[in-house]
C-alpha cells in the first residue's frame, strides 16, 4: 500500500515499513486512518482506497464494529492510549482476534498528529479461554510501545512502563539501552529485536521470522511473561510493542495441566481395567479348576454308591446343582467384563429358532420338576431358521427361563411362544408367578440390580444376567424387553431378534 507523505519533523512515528508482519495503521488528528502497511493489506485482501478513512471498519465483527469505534473516537478526542481487543476479517473470510494498541505521535511543535496503531493476532493466546467458555470475554492483554533509533537510543516510551517493567520509562527516552534504566531481561530482548531488524534492513536477514520476542520478568511480587514485538517504520528507527501475555501463559499452563490430569486419570483407569481383567480371568481359571474337580467326583459317586437312598440323591443333586449355579456367576463375570471392554464377539452361523429354544427347555427340566412348575412351548410359527450366535441367543433365554422358574410359584406355569413381528422374530417366555413392581421395572436391565425380596435375595446370583442378556440381543440387532402389571401378576420377557435377509 502508498504510505502517507508528512513532514518528517512532524512524524514522531515514520509511516511502518511494508516489511513488517505487524499490522499497523496510522490516523490523522481527525481520527481518520490515512495509512495501512503490507502486513495489513496481506491480512485483509482490500486495497488502500477500500481501507481508507473508516473503510477498514468494515473488516470488523459486526458484533465489535460499535465499540472499536467508540473507543477509536473518544481516544483521538481525548490525545489518549487505547487498547481494544475484537475480530477482523482475514482474506479467506475466518475472524481472527486482534489486540490493537495506539498511541498518539506528536508533531516537532508537539501538537498532537494522531494515532499509530500496532494490531497483533492473539487467536491462539486466546485459546485455552475459548476452547471452555466460547462467549467469555477476551482477557485484557495490557501493551507498551517504545520507539528506538539505529544506534538503539530511545526516541519515545507510551505509559503503562512501570506497572510492566517495575521502572518509568520516560526516564530512558535519549538513552541507549545499555545506559537506561530498563531491566537486563527486557534490555536484551529489545537489544536482539533491534539487531534483526537493522540486519533485516541492510538485506543481511529475512525480518519475518525474528520480530518477536518472549520473556519473563519479576516486578515486585510478581512474575510477568512479556512478549515484545519489533515493528520497522519510515526511516532507520524501530517500534516495538511490548505486551504482558501472563494471563494467556498461565491459562495455557493450566490447560496443559489439565490435560495431563486427564491423560493420568486416563492411563490410571486403563491400568485398573486391564489388571481388573487379568483378576478375573486368574479368578476364573482358578475357580473352574476345582469346580470340574467337585463335578468329576460326583459323577464318579454317583456310579459307585447307593443311590436309591432319598439323602444320597439331595446330596449328590445339591451338589451338581451348586456347581451348575457357580459356573453360571463365573461366565455371569467374564461376559460382563467383556461387554464393558467391548469384546464380546459373536459367532455367525445358521440355526433353528425352535431347536435352541427346546435345548434350553431340556437343560433346565430338572429344575422345573423340583418345583413342579409346567413349561409349554407352543410355536405360533413354523420353525424360524436363524443367523447369528445360536449359543449366545440359548443363554438370553436359558437365563429369562431360569429366572421365571426360580421366582414362580411351586406349581407354577410358564408359557413359551414364537411369533413373527414384522422384520423380528419374538420369543416370548410368560409366568404367573411373582411378578415385577412397576417402580423396579426401569432399572431392572441395570447391572448388579435385583429384586429386594426375600425370595430374590436366597436365590444365587449376581444382577448380571439381565443387563449381558439385552447387550446379547443388542449386538445382534434385537433388544430385550419386559412387562409387568406389578407383584402377583407374574411376568412377561420378549427377545426380538431380527429376521434373516
Amino acid at each position: 500500500m502508498q504510505s502517507l507523505v508528512m513532514d518528517d519533523t512532524e512524524n514522531l512515528l515514520n509511516v511502518m515499513s511494508a516489511r513488517t508482519p505487524t499490522l499497523t495503521r496510522l490516523s490523522d488528528d481527525q481520527g481518520v486512518c490515512r495509512f495501512f502497511n503490507e502486513a495489513w493489506a496481506k491480512f485483509t485482501g482490500r486495497t488502500a482506497d477500500e481501507e481508507s478513512a473508516n473503510g477498514w471498519l468494515r473488516a470488523v465483527h459486526a458484533d465489535d464494529r460499535a465499540g472499536v469505534h467508540t473507543a477509536y473516537r473518544d481516544a483521538t478526542a481525548a490525545q489518549a492510549d487505547v487498547e481494544i481487543q475484537y475480530r477482523l476479517r482475514r482474506r479467506d473470510g475466518i475472524y481472527r482476534w486482534m489486540l490493537d494498541r495506539a498511541s498518539p505521535w506528536r508533531r516537532s511543535d508537539g501538537s498532537f498528529g494522531g494515532l499509530v496503531s500496532a494490531c497483533t493476532d492473539v487467536t491462539s493466546l486466546k485459546a485455552p479461554r475459548t476452547a471452555t467458555n466460547t462467549e467469555a470475554p477476551a482477557a485484557r492483554l495490557p501493551s507498551v510501545l517504545t520507539r528506538f533509533d539505529a544506534d538503539g537510543r530511545m526516541q519515545f516510551a507510551s505509559t503503562g512502563g512501570k506497572a510492566m517493567f517495575g521502572v518509568d520509562l520516560a526516564e530512558s527516552v535519549g538513552f541507549s539501552l545499555h545506559e537506561g534504566n530498563l531491566p537486563e531481561a527486557a534490555a536484551h530482548a529489545f537489544k536482539e529485536l533491534l539487531r534483526a531488524d537493522l540486519a533485516s534492513k541492510a538485506g543481511q536477514e529475512d525480518r519475518t521470522e525474528s520480530n518477536e520476542v518472549e520473556f519473563g520478568l519479576r516486578v515486585g511480587e510478581r512474575q510477568l511473561h512479556l512478549m515484545a514485538t519489533a515493528l520497522a517504520d519510515g526511516g532507520d528507527a524501530t517500534v516495538i510493542v511490548t505486551q504482558d501475555i501472563t494471563p494467556c501463559v498461565e491459562a495455557q499452563a493450566l490447560h496443559r495441566d489439565s490435560l495431563q490430569r486427564e491423560e493420568m486419570s486416563r492411563q490410571k483407569a486403563d491400568s485398573a481395567a486391564r489388571a481388573r481383567d487379568q483378576f478375573l480371568s486368574v479368578v476364573s481359571h482358578e475357580l473352574r479348576s476345582p469346580l470340574n474337580g467337585i463335578q468329576s467326583w460326583a459323577h464318579v459317586l454317583e456310579s459307585q454308591i447307593d443311590t436309591s437312598r432319598p439323602i444320597v440323591q439331595r446330596a449328590l443333586a445339591g451338589i451338581k446343582t451348586g456347581v451348575t449355579q457357580q459356573v453360571g456367576l463365573i461366565e455371569a463375570l467374564l461376559d460382563a467384563t467383556q461387554i464393558l471392554n467391548g469384546q464380546l464377539n459373536l459367532l455367525q452361523q445358521a440355526y433353528s429358532l425352535n431347536g435352541a429354544i427346546q435345548a434350553v427347555i431340556d437343560g433346565l427340566n430338572t429344575e422345573a420338576q423340583q418345583k413342579e412348575i409346567t413349561v409349554s412351548f407352543t410355536p405360533e410359527v413354523a420353525d424360524i431358521d436363524m443367523h447369528g450366535d445360536a449359543e449366545r441367543v440359548q443363554q438370553i433365554i436359558r437365563h429369562i427361563l431360569s429366572n421365571a422358574i426360580k421366582f414362580n410359584n411351586d406349581g407354577g406355569d410358564v408359557f413359551i411362544s414364537v411369533a413373527r413381528q414384522e422384520d423380528m422374530a419374538v420369543v416370548s417366555v410368560e409366568d404367573n408367578g411373582n411378578g415385577i413392581a412397576p417402580g423396579f421395572a426401569a432399572s431392572l436391565f441395570e447391572p448388579f440390580r435385583q429384586v429386594d425380596s426375600s425370595q430374590t435375595r436366597r436365590a444365587a446370583g449376581l444382577g448380571l444376567g439381565l443387563a449381558v442378556s439385552r447387550r446379547i440381543a443388542e449386538l445382534h440387532g434385537g433388544s430385550l424387553q419386559c412387562e409387568s402389571e406389578g407383584i402377583g401378576h407374574g411376568s412377561t420377557f420378549r427377545v426380538f431378534l431380527p429376521l434373516p435377509h
